[in-house]
């Protein structure tokens, strides 16, 4: 049986692991490889007005349209954000676009809103959006992933923003709409802490053909991410650190945490092969070409895509948290209370939960009675 462990035992045969870069509590295992692939990513294939993403016609936030019009193939990463349109949205799959997708015969690919009050063409503070999306700088954290992984449903992705909102001390005027792709580019770009380490552990993840890495918080191991060039890990190497780097706000404690003594790479992948074992992998049919595969288990969940045998993006993490508890949730909701949050459902106009009165031509609902907070 081909399982999760004897993926990571492939990485361990075919991957060099170095010793870590560390920084504020982070450890960061780089991954050396030789893999190579055409493949380029749809952030250099958008420079060049070849391929982007955008609203898809049938209208729905679990939905999106991707254009490939140059003459390779491109990925999106799992969990990537993309913002514009009417919502922000995180990518939900690893997807590899294929070649001879216009305008005419889009790819449509899954996703999942991440901004969880507007619906209409224009950002949270009036700046012009379009329907093509423009590509965001970070990435949803691992632990928030469990969540969204796990029950799927549109309404916990906003619940899983609204305790991110708390968690990061974040209020309305930060956050206009609730956008967790705001959220998270706002904070590194005003929080000396994070600028600093995201910038040590960039320095340290930069080598000559760096794949991926494995990153460790206090000692905890957090996850693993690789790709299937160095060309590819430049692209997306930055969101990968920001995404992990985040996970700092679900997993702090009210009492300071002694750190866990760090481990030598080969024990690390080690360990991981153990934590894996007989972990069975799951076939699903991909949105785009490739071969896409998860696994999960009661720690761990991991989605990886391979092409022509080659593992084009490989994400795994472990759950340390939960980051929707109900306590969290519902403490959010009552220590915030002049934030007025009405998500849109998870499909479109006529498929709303919200009575057609209450929405307004734009469909944002009129801030009335900023007293009262409706989540639905």
């Amino acid at each position: 049986m081909v399982t999760a462990e004897s993926l990571i035992q492939e990485i361990a045969q075919y991957y060099e692991i170095l010793e870590p870069v560390s920084e504020s509590g982070f450890s960061v295992y780089p991954l050396i490889g030789s893999s190579s692939t055409p493949i380029i990513s749809l952030k250099e294939a958008q420079t060049q007005g070849l391929s982007w993403v955008q609203e898809s016609s049938v209208e729905s936030v679990e939905q999106l349209d991707a254009i490939n019009k140059g003459d390779v193939p491109v990925l999106i990463p799992y969990l990537s954000q993309v913002q514009g349109g009417k919502q922000d949205r995180t990518v939900f799959e690893p997807v590899i676009v294929p070649t001879g997708h216009d305008e005419s015969n889009p790819l449509s690919i899954p996703a999942k809103c991440i901004e969880m009050s507007r619906w209409h063409y224009g950002g949270s503070r009036g700046e012009k959006t379009t329907r093509e999306f423009s590509w965001g700088k970070s990435r949803v954290s691992s632990q928030m992933a469990h969540s969204i992984s796990l029950h799927h449903e549109q309404g916990i992705v906003w619940e899983n923003v609204d305790a991110a909102q708390m968690s990061m001390g974040f209020s309305s005027s930060d956050a206009p709409t609730s956008s967790y792709r705001e959220m998270n580019e706002t904070a590194f770009e005003t929080r000396e802490d994070l600028k600093k380490m995201l910038e040590t552990l960039m320095e340290g993840t930069q080598n000559q053909d760096q794949v991926g890495v494995v990153v460790v918080y206090k000692g905890r191991l957090l996850g693993i991410e690789s790709y299937g060039s160095s060309n590819l890990w430049n692209q997306f190497s930055e969101e990968v650190l920001r995404g992990f780097i985040i996970d700092m706000y679900f997993l702090k404690s009210e009492e300071e945490e002694e750190e866990d003594e760090l481990s030598p790479p080969d024990v690390l992948l080690s360990n991981l092969n153990e934590e894996l074992k007989e972990t069975g992998l799951i076939a699903q049919k991909a949105s785009g070409v490739g071969d896409l595969y998860r696994f999960r288990n009661d720690s761990w969940e991991g989605v990886f895509i391979l092409h022509d045998g080659v593992p084009i993006h490989l994400y795994a993490s472990k759950k340390h948290v939960d980051t929707i508890a109900d306590r969290r949730v519902q403490q959010s909701r009552s220590q915030r209370r002049d934030f007025r949050v009405t998500p849109v459902s998870s499909m479109m106009p006529e498929q709303r939960i919200m009575p057609t009165d209450e929405i307004a031509e734009e469909d944002i609902l009129e801030e009335e009675d900023s007293s009262q907070i409706s989540n639905h």
